[in-house]
């Protein structure tokens, strides 16, 4: 018998150690010796029918997930144990892989047969991945101990005699993990707040709400589950490392379009509700959610393509405020008060409405552009209204960087307001606080738009953001006056007469043929910026291009 594997070398930490000034401990992934923001997804199987999910699928999904600068996927413990070409991908791309076990949103039993059938699958699934260099963590299960806490079995003050499964979780796999992977972090769930996994063996000692945000990982779902706050609150919902968050939005028209029959493609159609399945204890509300943060934002489309680019503007922008601010809290060394977001999800297992950020069809939307943005090795952040001046750069890199930075005030219709350039130095591998122009600072008389784009001189790399006035459907924006021209290379140029807001190309599907990309979407635009965007999957010139922003969206008549 031989075996023949292909290995990656590296040397991986999970650092749980004081954040200067705040209770609690961080958690955060070290790997080679660096301290890695985790800006990552959750993955689900992605199909219903595993067998149709081929290599080069996988390969496909994954790549997908670097070129969205993300560095971390969390294999969910509701779906499997993930075929080898998952792993052989996120192996090659250098893709961090926490992994569930499979357990998920249930209280398990502990009598000896399934202990046994639990012993035989997790030393199975050990030893087949443990020689992974993508493998960074182990986890126990899937919201088990926040259920257990909902029933009363766990958490300060809970019957824990009744959550038997946490000798699964503490001891069992632990033990296993120890044994067979030695070295490789292990942790007890996902949520799970102890600092050590043995703190919770000892009734009453060490057993914190499951979601205490200053210690160990955090499902924040109190945006669009619980309390649905407005998206705009994420800053107020972090962790010291966020493993499940998110919004919804429609898939791509083109998938709608081969799912739901021609009568039913409108608003609020029966087909359409259906294909949402989000539940919450109230029943499948889904639909209801999403009408309500959509309404929230933006004025009542009246077509299923805007109904489908106002869902998607909603994730996007919500899923930019949650990782501008999740990474915000990467401080220096010692004070990382956030160690990793992973967003609720990469993808999807069917033609549904959901949190994914890649449709079962294969299309990045809007939030996935969005994310990119925020998780560029250089990013930066601004958010401007009557109350909050704020901005902040995050710089990925190992060295200190000088950079310029533009600050411009805009009124809707394109008028200049304000426009000042300062320096700035940017912390390595931190996030660091800039300060704006004093002309900020003054409360608007009417309705501004913020824009700062930073430029490192000595590469040319460039990170953009912007504050548009909010609630979006309070305003009138007018027609931008777009202009787009198709290169003799086949790139595309992109250019605004007024300000723009989240402009959305795409290029129509033609039946068997491979999407169009563009390498940079949903855009921001203020008048003098030309953005030139490279062109995947057609060869030449894309040929008709559909322009869709929310300008047009919220003023019809402009």
């Amino acid at each position: 018998d031989t075996q023949q594997r292909r290995l990656g070398l590296r040397r991986l930490r999970l650092v749980q150690a004081p954040v200067a000034g705040e209770s609690g401990r961080s958690f955060v992934f070290e790997v080679n010796g660096v301290e890695v923001f985790c800006g990552g997804a959750n993955w689900i199987p992605d199909d219903n029918l595993l067998n149709r999910i081929t290599p080069a699928r996988y390969r496909e999904r994954v790549q997908q997930a670097v070129d969205a600068n993300l560095v971390m996927l969390r294999v969910w413990g509701g779906g499997i144990y993930e075929d080898d070409a998952f792993y052989d991908a996120c192996d090659a791309l250098g893709v961090l892989v926490w992994q569930d076990f499979v357990f998920a949103c249930g209280l398990y039993p502990v009598h000896p047969a399934f202990v046994a059938s639990v012993e035989a699958e997790a030393r199975a699934a050990i030893t087949r991945l443990r020689h992974r260099a993508s493998l960074a963590l182990w986890c126990g299960n899937n919201e088990d101990y926040m259920l257990a806490e909902a029933v009363g079995a766990y958490g300060p003050g809970g019957d824990l005699s009744r959550f038997e499964a946490r000798a699964i979780y503490e001891q069992v796999l632990p033990t296993l993990c120890h044994a067979l992977d030695p070295g490789r972090p292990y942790w007890p769930g996902s949520p799970y707040t102890a600092s050590t996994g043995a703190e919770a063996t000892v009734a009453g000692s060490g057993v914190r709400p499951s979601q205490d945000p200053t210690v160990g990982d955090r499902h924040s779902w109190e945006v669009w589950h619980q309390l649905m706050l407005p998206y705009q609150r994420y800053a107020e919902v972090g962790a010291r490392f966020v493993s499940e968050f998110g919004m919804q939005s429609h898939p791509s028209l083109a998938v709608l379009e081969q799912a739901i029959p021609a009568d039913e493609r409108f608003p609020g159609s029966r087909t359409l509700q259906w294909h949402n399945k989000a539940f919450s204890p109230v029943g499948a509300d889904g639909h209801r959610r999403l009408a309500v943060y959509r309404a929230d934002t933006l004025r009542s489309p009246d077509t299923l393509a805007a109904e489908v680019y106002a869902t998607q503007f909603v994730q996007a922008e919500a899923l930019r405020h949650a990782y501008e601010a999740f990474r915000r809290r990467w401080q220096t060394a010692g004070a990382r008060g956030c160690g990793g977001a992973l967003v609720w999800q990469l993808n999807d297992c069917w033609p549904v409405t959901s949190w994914a950020i890649v449709d079962s069809g294969g299309t990045p939307k809007p939030a996935w552009h969005a994310i990119r943005r925020a998780m560029a090795p250089l990013a930066c952040a601004v958010r401007r209204g009557a109350s909050v001046v704020a901005a902040w750069a995050m710089h990925a890199g190992v060295q200190p960087l000088a950079v310029q930075a533009r600050w411009r005030l805009h009124t809707v219709d394109g008028e200049a307001v304000d426009d000042v350039s300062t320096d700035a130095m940017l912390v390595a591998n931190a996030t660091t606080e800039l300060v704006p122009p004093s002309s900020w600072t003054a409360a608007p008389d009417q309705p501004l738009i913020a824009s700062l784009v930073l430029t490192d001189p000595a590469s040319g790399s460039i990170a953009r953001a912007h504050a548009w006035p909010e609630p979006y459907r309070w305003h009138r924006f007018p027609d931008p006056g777009l202009q787009i021209a198709t290169e003799a290379d086949g790139t595309v140029t992109v250019q605004a007469a007024r300000p723009a807001k989240g402009v959305w190309l795409e290029v129509p599907v033609v039946s068997g043929a491979p999407g169009v990309q563009f390498d940079d979407n949903f855009l921001d635009l203020v008048p003098g910026e030309v953005r030139r965007l490279q062109v995947t999957g057609v060869t030449g010139k894309p040929g008709e291009i559909i322009a869709t922003c929310l300008n047009t969206l919220q003023d019809p008549l402009g």
